[in-house]
């Protein structure tokens, strides 16, 4: 008897999954399998936005990454800068980064993040929310975990005036 109820246990759990693959279903899981927020998009070349963030503006001592992820249904474009000069950094110079950013991007990015580093001392994150309120009123962004993030990044805004 033993042997005919676990032939019978596995010939019932057969037809439970096999009905299951094929009616599209699955067993339940312990939760949903996400995918990782930073995937690295592949049509982007760093080292030309690098180069062009790199000789957008003479405070730009060294650009220390660029990336690009998928978040959601945008895209952003995270750049982190060395910058020289114990000067707040102006709108004009964040300007400067984003516009070249956008204009060497391979393809569309929905939201610029720029975090600004020190050179005399790359422990130092420097506040870009002073440059920020320089931006041009049309310009949407936000001071937001140590970087200045420009919201829907839209390179016609960020050109005029």
């Amino acid at each position: 008897m033993t042997t005919a109820r676990s032939a019978r246990t596995v010939r019932l759990a057969t037809v439970v999954v096999l009905a299951a693959v094929f009616t599209g279903c699955a067993p339940a899981s312990t939760g949903p399998t996400a995918t990782p927020p930073d995937q690295e998009e592949t049509t982007m070349t760093p080292l030309t936005v690098t180069d062009a963030v790199a000789a957008s503006d003479p405070r730009v001592a060294d650009v220390l990454t660029v990336k690009v992820t998928e978040s959601g249904l945008a895209r952003v474009m995270s750049i982190a800068v060395s910058i020289t000069g114990d000067e707040p950094v102006s709108a004009e110079t964040v300007r400067s980064i984003a516009v070249a950013a956008l204009q060497h991007a391979k393809s569309d990015v929905d939201d610029l993040k720029i975090l600004a580093r020190s050179a005399a001392d790359p422990e130092v994150i420097l506040d870009l929310s002073s440059a920020g309120e320089g931006l041009p009123p049309e310009v949407e962004w936000v001071w937001l975990s140590s970087s200045l993030q420009l919201i829907g990044a839209d390179l016609s805004q960020l050109s005029a005036g």
